[in-house]
């Protein structure tokens, strides 16, 4: 808490694009307890590196930020996903080379990407590092990031704002000079010639012209006082999204609400539980038309916990069973047995993708992270790999809302 209330200062008191971002990693680092970071910005499919830590060098060549964002799998993935993606140990990776690149030049052993989002669009990517060995990324580690994420974002949009009212502060300046050059210019043309009454009438346009020109300026001022007062605003927002998120951490029972806007489950507590698997699998998978999910009526009158469970461990099911091709057909199945109890299936057909594609490595971590979170809950797992595809298949208990 104590190093995310010093990341939040040292960001917001900065609005020069170049200075917030490289206040941003290094805070991030801090924040983390990690080695070394880095700022991606996104622009359509291109990444820009904004500033390192340590930084780099002053005469690091402009040409070496930019990367092709299909070139970097795992930044794409915490975007498309809009989730954090962790990597304990890259030693066993399956990395393209331009990742690679990057990890080998910075002598990375672990690494965090976290996605920036700004009003529900991807802007960048911040990832944080261990360097000489590898380290655990605990789930603590996790949310502060998930925390400061919010910060960075909203500091990025107002940096941009800024910088956007200084140029056409900058590019009005110049116009004024070069039309009173140009005036005074014509108005030296007809003097030399004794054109008097012609002069007159110039210096008249000129006064008129000055005052159109203070009047813009003026209004350009307050835009940048509207700027600087959104900034403000924003802060206040901040402070108060910190705090309500210093508040639920403590109390477990809520955690689920407190990073919801950033995993699509502020859908499911606005349009329902069919509608937020739907938007899952279609995200996950790359869908363009209808998913194969099916809800059956007695599991949408579900409590809104026990809906936020089986979101939950949904999307860990999706993750582990399109591990070997998340371009296949994938389906979700939801409904009660004659027990009573919920039955939650998601299955994916055999694609004809080779089974040495299958990460094994992430399969098991993902595996165990949704047996940990269905334990509290009751609940058990059952999870089949075959030459017919993948199922994984949860059973647990079930309350209804009524």
């Amino acid at each position: 808490m104590a190093a995310l209330l010093r990341a939040r200062t040292s960001i917001w008191k900065r609005l020069d694009l170049s200075s917030m971002m490289q206040a941003a990693i290094g805070a991030a680092v801090e924040t983390t307890g990690l080695d070394t970071g880095a700022i991606y910005l996104l622009q359509e499919n291109v990444l820009y590196l904004g500033a390192t830590t340590p930084p780099l060098p002053a005469e690091f060549p402009d040409t070496l930020r930019y990367a092709n964002a299909i070139e970097h799998p795992h930044i794409m993935r915490a975007i498309d996903t809009e989730s954090p993606v962790s990597i304990s140990d890259l030693s066993g990776e399956r990395l393209t080379n331009q990742e690679r690149d990057v990890i080998e030049m910075r002598g990375l052993c672990s690494i965090l990407y976290v996605p920036l989002i700004s009003r529900d669009r991807p802007i960048g990517v911040f990832m944080v590092g261990s360097v000489g060995s590898p380290r655990a990324i605990s789930d603590a580690d996790i949310d502060a990031s998930r925390t400061l994420a919010l910060s960075i974002a909203l500091a990025l949009d107002d940096a941009h704002l800024f910088d956007s009212l200084m140029n056409r502060s900058d590019s009005l300046e110049a116009s004024v000079r070069d039309r009173l050059t140009a005036l005074a210019d014509e108005a030296a043309v007809f003097a030399e010639g004794d054109q008097i009454a012609h002069v007159a009438k110039m210096q008249q346009r000129i006064r008129q012209r000055l005052a159109l020109l203070q009047i813009r300026d003026e209004l350009l001022r307050e835009d940048i006082e509207e700027a600087r007062a959104a900034h403000s605003t924003s802060l206040s927002v901040l402070e108060g999204e910190f705090a309500t998120t210093q508040a639920l951490l403590i109390d477990a029972r809520n955690e689920s609400a407190a990073f919801a806007a950033g995993t699509g489950e502020w859908d499911l507590l606005e349009n329902g539980l069919d509608h937020a698997l739907d938007h899952l699998v279609r995200h996950a998978c790359h869908i363009e038309g209808d998913p194969d999910v099916s809800v059956s009526d007695d599991v949408l009158g579900a409590d809104i916990d026990t809906a936020l469970l089986i979101y939950r461990v949904a999307r860990g099911l999706i993750e582990i069973v399109c591990a070997r091709d998340v371009t296949a057909h994938t389906s979700v199945h939801a409904s009660l047995d004659d027990a009573g109890m919920l039955r939650l299936e998601v299955s994916q057909p055999d694609s004809g993708t080779s089974a040495h594609s299958f990460n094994a490595s992430l399969t098991s971590r993902s595996l165990e992270r949704v047996r940990g979170r269905l334990r509290p809950a009751g609940g058990e797992m059952e999870f089949e790999q075959g030459p017919d595809g993948t199922r994984a298949t949860v059973i647990l208990p079930y309350f209804s809302a009524a």
